[in-house]
């Protein structure tokens, strides 16, 4: 969440756009693997239009200006009321604590479910946490919220975290990757590529 803050404070104190592509690239700069940087970076991105649309109620006008070029991407121009978004994404990490029993959250409020759930969502795409919404009776849901003990320790101590699980997909795409890289550009026969592909 630094790394994101702290571009965001540049990019609003030298009054520059931002895009997806630049800020994927400042999360790599910091030791975060390409697909997890993405994911972070579209999913903070598209989160503060939600934001802003449905929890920011206050009337101190935009939070940031969008602009799409004729490939559909999005640049991104922030003003001075951002803290909103950037504080309500570290504060949703101490309210959702708070209502946490037994790593169990009872919600029957509808906006707060809407916002509990997206803030859940910020978190686990930044593997701080994982959650599975159960459902309910009478508008209300149950989530459970599992590796509270490592989304604290990441907090503490960001610089020791290590995603292996995205380490493992992306080895396995590499892997992929060649193989197919392989069967193709060799000229192999329909029968020879199945038989490789079997052993």
């Amino acid at each position: 969440m630094e790394i994101f803050e702290h571009v965001i404070y540049s990019y609003l104190l030298k009054g520059q756009y931002l895009d997806k592509d630049r800020l994927k690239d400042e999360f790599i700069n910091k030791g975060i693997k390409k697909f997890q940087a993405e994911a972070i970076a579209e999913s903070l991105l598209q989160n503060i239009a939600l934001f802003e649309k449905r929890f920011d109620k206050s009337l101190n006008g935009n939070l940031v200006k969008t602009l799409s070029d004729n490939d559909g991407n999005v640049r991104y121009l922030f003003y001075n009321s951002i803290d909103k978004y950037l504080n309500w994404i570290k504060g949703g990490f101490e309210d959702i604590n708070n209502r946490l029993e037994n790593n169990i959250m009872y919600l029957d409020n509808l906006i707060k479910q809407q916002e509990i759930i997206q803030l859940l969502g910020i978190y686990e795409i930044m593997e701080l946490l994982t959650f599975k919404s159960l459902g309910g009776r009478g508008g209300e849901i149950y989530i459970y919220i599992n590796e509270t003990k490592t989304m604290e320790q990441v907090i503490r101590k960001p610089y020791l975290y290590k995603n292996t699980i995205l380490d493992k997909v992306e080895k396995r795409h590499k892997l992929n990757v060649s193989m197919l890289s392989y069967l193709y550009s060799n000229e192999f026969s329909s029968n020879e590529i199945w038989n490789i592909i079997e052993n």
